[in-house]
């Protein structure tokens, strides 16, 4: 008998924009596949305001400034990942500007951060942070989207 998987990606968005949703589970699954340890997953992805980031930075991480993604990671056991994940996207829309690229393309790269939070990654170090960016940019360029040369 053969074993059922359970590998869902919902996505919710909180603020009226959207984009295509396929290309986003996509990034999603494809990351998972590439960490052979979760073969079983359940995600939420939520496209929020300025204010629900805030309140939800405050409520988990006692932060008071605004950030670009949040990810919350409710995994209790081996083989099943369950979590959330939360991209501000009038941050999203600042970052692109800034970085020269669609705010599709990084709404994409924010969420790929946020699946790498919920993997395990942590950005708290210099280093830390390159590797994920390395790995950001590795995810992205399976959907065939530039690296980002100016991140910072």
């Amino acid at each position: 008998m053969k074993t059922k998987t359970l590998q869902r990606v919902e996505i919710w968005p909180q603020t009226g924009w959207t984009m295509n949703q396929r290309m986003v589970r996509r990034l999603v699954r494809d990351m998972l596949a590439s960490h052979r340890r979760w073969a079983n997953y359940h995600l939420d992805l939520y496209w929020v305001d300025g204010e629900a980031i805030r309140k939800l930075g405050r409520r988990h991480f006692s932060a008071r400034r605004l950030t670009d993604v949040i990810s919350l990671n409710y995994t209790s056991g081996p083989g099943f990942l369950q979590g959330e994940i939360y991209v501000c996207v009038p941050v999203a829309e600042k970052q692109a500007k800034a970085y020269g690229v669609s705010l599709q393309a990084e709404v994409l790269r924010l969420t790929a951060h946020g699946v790498l939070h919920l993997l395990g990654h942590d950005d708290g170090s210099d280093d830390q942070r390159q590797r994920m960016h390395r790995l950001e940019d590795r995810a992205l360029a399976q959907l065939n989207i530039k690296p980002l040369d100016n991140k910072g």
